[in-house]
């Protein structure tokens, strides 16, 4: 009985077939082999894989058609695939551990060896618990087999090397099911992050310093603020007394000279309010309590009762306009809704020496159809130029620095209407022209 198995569909000529068995056959027996994997061919050329088996049956002597050929491609391409998958866990550098479903080694690779210092032969059979630092959150440790087993578990642990030294991982596991969805092992992907905790403490570390550095910053210019204003107002009000009794006397010399000491103390009084706001601003220590305001009872009329006087002082105008002849009201913080146009009237009346200052509401809706309220400050002052706008908001500047600059300040108004701005959810823009003048506009939200 001829015995020759050919998975494909066509066949090899008898001569052909009985030489190249005749080849094999020798090859087997001098290899002392029951079989050979050889390439082979049908008509159309296309070569497979196959395997040659010695199957005597019982007869004594090595026959040609006693030979057995299987197409084998298949299985051979699914053992290099296995073989591909084996070398890639081995040589990544993650440390692969994989466990059986009592959670006892199988195998690990090059980089588990390497990090955990323990020899392959140390590790077989073995209960995961020898690389676990008893450190760990028995909570933990007990939650992670059964989510394994149920899908994954991903989280971090204190795992300890073959010398006892503790080190934290990262640990991602999964569980691996046979053809019939059974779970028959589990595969744990570790990676040692003790530079990256490292890091994190660090930044930790610097982010509490910079807190207690603003904490402190913040509470000392609280501080010098206290101890600078009430020796001022002390001397002001001494200040007060001796002018009126000496106002029958008065010269204008020392008329000049009373005011220039009010100015000079109102001026320090104003620069240390500034840093002051302004550290609380950036330490993040401003507190926003908003709820409605009206704008022409609550801010305006107060201000307008504050500034007049400075500006007939200088001899320009400060005119007040509703436009909408009603109330307007919007959801904000009063103090520094008051520091916003506090700020921006002080520099109108700083920067303008003849013609006048005009503030003006409007409303209107923007491209979300919510309905806002424009407040304008516009003032025929020296205006600014059109290449130092963009810088305008910035804390400490100026547009004239050094000795050479004509008006006193310290650049921080702006940058606090700016922030003042934010925290109500208002916006604050400005249209200016050097030597014309300068409008400043800020939108609020309707109520």
């Amino acid at each position: 009985m001829n015995y020759i198995e050919n998975n494909n569909d066509e066949q090899k000529s008898r001569e052909e077939l009985i030489e190249e068995i005749q080849f094999l056959r020798n090859s087997l027996k001098n290899l002392q082999k029951d079989s050979v994997e050889e390439e082979s061919l049908i008509k159309s050329g296309e070569r497979y894989k196959a395997l040659f088996h010695n199957s005597p049956l019982g007869i004594s002597h090595f026959e040609p058609d006693e030979v057995i050929e299987r197409d084998i491609t298949e299985r051979k391409e699914t053992e290099n695939y296995a073989l591909m998958l084996a070398q890639a866990l081995r040589s990544t550098s993650e440390c692969v551990s994989i466990t059986d479903m009592n959670d006892r080694f199988l195998f690990v690779n090059s980089a588990f060896v390497n990090t955990y210092g323990f020899q392959e032969s140390e590790l077989y059979g073995k209960d995961m618990s020898i690389i676990r630092s008893p450190n760990n959150s028995p909570e933990i440790v007990k939650e992670i087999l059964p989510k394994t087993i149920a899908g994954g578990w991903k989280g971090e642990l204190l795992n300890k090397r073959k010398n006892g030294t503790e080190f934290p991982i990262s640990l991602s596991t999964s569980v691996v099911l046979s053809e019939d969805g059974k779970p028959i092992a589990l595969v744990g992907v570790a990676n040692d992050i003790t530079e990256s905790k490292h890091v994190e403490l660090e930044l930790i570390e610097a982010k509490e310093k910079a807190q207690e550095s603003d904490r402190l910053k913040t509470e000392f210019l609280a501080q010098m603020s206290h101890e600078i204003r009430t020796p001022i107002n002390t001397i002001l009000n001494f200040i007060y007394l001796i002018k009126a009794d000496l106002q029958d006397k008065m010269t204008d010399d020392l008329q000049v000279g009373f005011e220039a000491i009010d100015n000079g103390a109102r001026r320090l009084i104003r620069t240390i309010d500034l840093i002051l706001n302004m550290s609380q601003v950036q330490a993040g220590y401003i507190e926003i309590n908003a709820k409605p305001i009206e704008l022409n009872k609550d801010i305006f009329m107060p201000l307008l009762r504050e500034f007049v006087s400075s500006a007939e002082a200088k001899g320009i105008t400060l005119e007040f306009h509703n436009e909408m002849n009603r109330d307007c009201w919007i959801n904000a913080d009063l103090y520094t809704t008051i520091q916003i146009f506090s700020n921006l009237l002080e520099n109108a009346i700083k920067y303008t020496h003849k013609g006048g200052i005009k503030i003006s509401i409007d409303s209107m809706e923007d491209s979300m159809e919510e309905k806002r309220f424009n407040i304008s400050i516009s003032d025929t002052g020296i205006g600014i130029s059109e290449e130092y706008l963009d810088k305008l908001f910035t804390p400490f500047s100026q547009e004239e620095t050094g000795y050479t600059r004509r008006f006193e300040g310290n650049g921080l108004g702006l940058a606090l209407v700016k922030k003042y701005c934010e925290l109500n959810e208002a916006e604050v823009s400005v249209k200016s022209k050097k030597g014309v003048g300068s409008t400043f506009i800020v939108s609020f939200p309707a109520l």
